[in-house]
C-alpha cells in the first residue's frame, strides 16, 4: 500500500505565498479593498467555468494575502502573474471611478494618492509558517503545549471574514478554493 507524501497536511505539491501590498491600498476603504482582491482572485485561480480552484487556502487582510496553491511554484508563479494583470485593470477602472466622482478640492488629493500607482503593486515572499499553512487549509494545529502566539493566529484566522476557513467549516467564503481532505498520510 503506497502512501502519499503531504507538506503541511496537503498533498504536495505545495506553494505558500505571502504577498504585502503597497501604498495604493489607501486609495480604498479596508472592505472595498478586500472585495477588489477577492475579486481579482477568484478571476485568476478558477478554470474557465468559474467550478474549480487551484487555490487550497487564502487570507486576504488590509496589507498583506496569505495564499497556498496546489501547484509547483512555476503554475503558481502564472496565476499571480494572471492576478497581478488583472489587479492593474480593476485598479485603473476604480481609479478612473475615483477621478470621475471626486469633488474640485478633492482632487488634489486623490491625485496625489494616485501618484503611489503603480509603482509597487505588491512584495511577494514565500510563506513558510506551518501553523498558518495548515489553518488556513483547514488541517488541525496542535502542540504539546499552551502558545499564546499560535491562539493569536487561531483567533485572527478564524475571526477573518477573507479567509479560506469559511469553506472548510462548511460555508461558502468570498474566494473559490478546492478543499482539502484531512487524513492519516505521512506529513512532510
Amino acid at each position: 500500500m503506497s502512501q502519499k507524501i503531504k507538506r503541511y497536511g496537503i498533498p504536495v505539491p505545495v506553494t505558500a505565498i505571502t504577498l504585502i501590498f503597497g501604498g495604493w491600498k489607501n486609495l480604498f476603504t479596508a472592505e472595498r479593498f478586500k472585495i477588489l482582491i477577492a475579486t481579482c482572485l477568484n478571476y485568476s485561480v478558477t478554470d474557465k467555468k468559474g467550478e474549480h480552484s487551484v487555490l487550497s487556502g487564502y487570507q486576504i487582510s488590509t496589507s498583506k494575502l496569505h495564499l497556498v496553491f496546489r501547484l509547483e511554484e512555476a503554475a503558481a508563479k502564472k496565476h499571480l502573474l494572471i492576478f497581478r494583470e488583472k489587479l492593474e485593470r480593476e485598479l485603473r477602472h476604480e481609479i478612473d471611478q475615483l477621478k470621475n466622482t471626486a469633488k474640485a478640492e478633492d482632487q488634489k488629493t486623490l491625485l496625489m494618492k494616485i501618484d503611489l500607482f503603480p509603482h509597487r503593486f505588491f512584495d511577494e515572499q514565500n510563506l513558510i509558517d506551518g501553523q498558518l499553512i495548515r489553518l488556513l487549509t483547514g488541517q488541525p494545529v496542535e502542540l504539546p503545549y499552551y502558545s499564546p502566539q499560535l491562539e493569536r493566529l487561531k483567533r485572527d484566522v478564524f475571526s477573518s471574514r477573507f479567509c479560506s476557513t469559511i469553506d472548510y467549516t462548511g460555508a461558502t467564503g468570498p474566494v473559490c478554493v478546492t478543499l482539502v481532505k484531512s487524513n492519516s498520510e505521512e506529513t512532510l
